[in-house]
């Protein structure tokens, strides 16, 4: 038995309605269709990936880089996927239901180099006798190193996790079926939200890049949960200083709001009112991208309101206590006083959201 890692299957209703999509734009008939081609070469970022069709009436469009089709968009962003990909029961080791996995060697170059010929490189991995001895038996037809087992699957994430459902899963559906493909395409297809998925992730490679020199050159051996957990605390801090600087921006606009009234706790007003509006901000970010793992799991209200709270005594008491400190006593403008408060009340929400607002729920085994 050969199994092969899978990222997931895309759904086959939208296919259709994108094709369909296409053939009403170009008043003809797709007749050949290829996605995911790799003429431009063979590498992880899917700059070389493209789509590339024909028409009925001879007509040929290539587009290149993959990422400025919607449909290849909406796939890497795991919106469309069928339900089952969201919980695969084959991302295990060890395992036991095949003798042989084969994939694609992502991050071929950081294991050796010599073997990136451009044209593409494949995985190979062995599980028991039975495998062995079939990949002994076309031996001298292939060409074989073997390589550290964690470094072969680092890039593979596909072989231990299934593909994490979207939040926009079931609105998507939703307003496919109400609202018709070309209006939905628009709102969730879109290349800018993959561009963005995508810096997020290159940034938490660097981030995770630079840890794990680190903490080689002090002699700490980085594992991979290791590396996870610094990489998921380190973005976390980057979602904070977003947060403090849009918490920052509304309260300068609600102060310069209210300058007309002359109302005497203006200051206390705009805290709330940015309060209110960041931890929105903050929640978004940390639930989708942060805290990623399990937020399928979690019950967005709960969540949101776990949010409010950790938010609540930093952003409303602690804020309007340091404020007053700040103007009434020792009479600092209260345009500053907002910056003032920031390094007192971000350490504190990082750490109650970190063990308690996106705490994974533990499975009782």
């Amino acid at each position: 038995m050969c199994e092969f890692i899978c990222h997931g299957v895309p759904s086959p209703s939208v296919f259709r309605a994108y094709i369909d999509n296409i053939n009403k734009k170009n008043n003809s008939l797709i007749t050949k269709f290829k996605f995911r081609c790799k003429d431009h070469g063979w590498n992880q970022s899917g700059l070389q990936l493209g789509v590339e069709y024909e028409t009925n009436q001879n007509k040929h469009k290539r587009i290149f880089p993959a990422f400025m089709d919607e449909y290849m968009c909406g796939f890497l962003e795991d919106i469309f996927l069928r339900p089952s990909c969201y919980d695969c029961k084959f991302k295990r080791i060890p395992k036991k239901t095949c003798d042989i996995t084969i994939a694609d060697f992502w991050g071929i170059d950081s294991v050796d180099k010599r073997f990136n010929d451009g044209k593409g490189t494949s995985l190979v991995l062995v599980h028991g006798e039975h495998g062995q001895q079939l990949l002994d038996a076309v031996q001298g037809r292939l060409y074989l190193h073997e390589v550290d087992y964690h470094k072969a699957i680092r890039k593979n994430p596909p072989l231990l996790k299934s593909a994490k459902l979207s939040e926009e899963r079931r609105a998507f559906f939703s307003e496919l079926r109400s609202k018709g493909y070309s209006k939905v395409s628009k709102k969730y297809m879109n290349t800018h939200k993959w561009l963005f998925s995508t810096a997020w992730r290159i940034l938490g490679n660097i981030i995770e890049k630079i840890v794990f020199t680190a903490l080689a050159l002090i002699g700490i051996k980085a594992t991979e949960k290791k590396l996870t957990t610094i990489r998921q605390f380190i973005q976390f801090c980057i979602v904070g200083v977003s947060n403090a600087l849009v918490s920052y921006v509304i309260n300068i606009i609600t102060l310069t709001l209210q300058r007309p009234l002359g109302f005497r706790y203006d200051y206390m007003v705009a805290n709330v009112t940015a309060f209110v509006l960041s931890v929105l901000w903050s929640y978004h970010w940390n639930n989708r991208y942060v805290f990623a793992e399990g937020a399928d799991k979690r019950s967005r209200k709960k969540t949101l309101l776990k949010a409010y709270a950790t938010y609540a005594f930093s952003g409303i008491v602690l804020n309007n206590a340091l404020s007053t400190l700040w103007i009434r006593v020792i009479g600092f403008s209260k345009y500053l006083a907002p910056l003032l408060n920031i390094p007192f009340s971000m350490p504190v929400n990082f750490l109650i959201s970190k063990f308690w607002t996106y705490r994974e729920k533990r499975e009782i085994k």
